[in-house]
């Protein structure tokens, strides 16, 4: 009996350097019966050749030539086109190991999951790994228990789209938004929402390759705060489950995303924007009646606190 075809959609720009690395790592998967979609985002380098090289050399590749649109709309191209029962995602300049989706379907198949998590760790552009190690751990998960997930302090093993695989019906209704540079995060609460059970295993099967020139590893910019309308409409999804407390806990890591990274940006470059996210934040954290909004209150307000210290100093004289 033939097991189930697995498509593998892959976003391609600009990647020459890597995309080769990355193509041989997935056509020399020991789970063989797959369909690998290149989507060619308008790449304005060697790919797109590259791209169709492969489809030539193997017929379980097919290409997919368009107009520069951003991730979300290469991978929901991928979507719309794909045939298999299971999907994954593998972003171009990254690679992964030969038994990645067989370890994956594997662990679906046996305990009846809609989607398989596996690690992932980062490596430089010589392949040398970072000192840190994959959080995920070989487990069992109700949708209650992946929502949990969401809230932890190192969630982003558990967001992001590329170390995973899905039964295809989970983005029946569902897409990438457009336009975004945090797309994992505005979608995972939902993806999650979409699965009966999720099986997590702690096996390291993908190589996340860390790019100076990629577009996370720039120069921080004004754009990355569309974390901040990920992260609201992810506290909105919660409050609508009745799930309160990770809807706040939710907004403290909006909020803390925010002041780290002020420093990161020219305040007065950004300033409405900057003042209107925090005040959006503030305003959800003080409206769910979150005793850390008081402390949050003091701090925007602390000019006003040290004002009225002198003034009671001055009167106590």
């Amino acid at each position: 009996m033939m097991c189930p075809l697995i498509s593998i959609i892959v976003p391609v720009y600009n990647v020459e350097k890597y995309l080769c690395r990355c193509l041989d790592s997935i056509l020399q998967q020991t789970y063989t019966n797959l369909e690998v979609i290149l989507v060619d985002d308008g790449s304005l380098d060697n790919c797109p050749h590259i791209c169709d090289k492969y489809a030539v050399r193997d017929n379980r590749v097919r290409v997919i030539h368009k107009t520069n649109g951003g991730l979300s709309s290469a991978r929901n191209v991928g979507l719309d086109i794909a045939n298999g029962e299971w999907v994954g995602f593998v972003d171009s300049d990254d690679w992964i190991l030969p038994d990645m989706y067989e370890k994956l379907y594997s662990a679906a198949i046996c305990e009846n999951a809609d989607l398989a998590i596996c690690g992932y760790i980062y490596i430089d552009e010589n392949n040398i790994p970072s000192d840190g190690i994959s959080l995920v751990k070989d487990e069992i998960l109700e949708k209650s228990d992946a929502f949990n997930k969401l809230i932890e302090k190192k969630s982003s093993f558990y967001v992001t789209a590329f170390n995973k695989i899905y039964a295809k019906k989970i983005f029946n209704n569902l897409r990438f938004p457009l336009d975004r540079l945090h797309e994992d995060e505005f979608t995972i609460h939902s993806i999650f929402n979409e699965c009966r059970k999720i099986v997590a295993i702690s096996d390291i099967l993908y190589m996340y390759v860390q790019r100076e020139d990629s577009i996370m590893h720039k120069k921080f910019s004004i754009k990355r705060f569309d974390y901040i309308d990920a992260i609201i409409e992810r506290y909105n999804f919660f409050r609508l489950q009745g799930l309160n407390r990770h809807g706040k806990l939710t907004l403290r890591r909006a909020y803390h995303f925010i002041t780290w990274r002020l420093d990161q940006l020219e305040y007065d470059d950004h300033k409405n924007k900057i003042e209107s996210y925090y005040n959006k934040v503030f305003w959800l954290l003080v409206k769910t009646w979150d005793l850390y909004a008081i402390k949050l209150f003091v701090f925007r307000y602390k000019n006003m606190f040290v004002f009225l210290r002198y003034i009671k100093k001055w009167l106590h004289y």
